[in-house]
């Protein structure tokens, strides 16, 4: 299968990754886990320096696990019954 690249904005992009739903998806970005999410930056590093969402590091580039956010966010809503809250 040939995979179509190009360039939106300056910024590359691959077909293929367009067409997988963000559940399945390895990786993300901290700017599209932040949209998933709906949270500000600010917050989301905070949770990642509480290690409550993993991330790895391939170069310069810091991509967010997209299971481990998935987690975070399922655990967050379990416990929202005991009115826990991320802080």
């Amino acid at each position: 299968m040939k995979q179509e690249i190009g360039f939106e904005k300056g910024r590359r992009y691959g077909s293929v990754q367009s067409t997988i739903p963000f559940e399945q998806r390895p990786t993300c970005t901290i700017a599209e886990a932040c949209n998933a999410a709906g949270l500000g930056k600010t917050k989301f590093y905070e949770l990642l320096a509480q290690g409550m969402i993993e991330t790895l590091w391939i170069g310069r580039r810091r991509l967010v696990r997209v299971r481990s956010l998935l987690h975070s966010l399922d655990s967050a809503l379990t416990n929202e019954d005991t009115n826990t809250r991320l802080e």
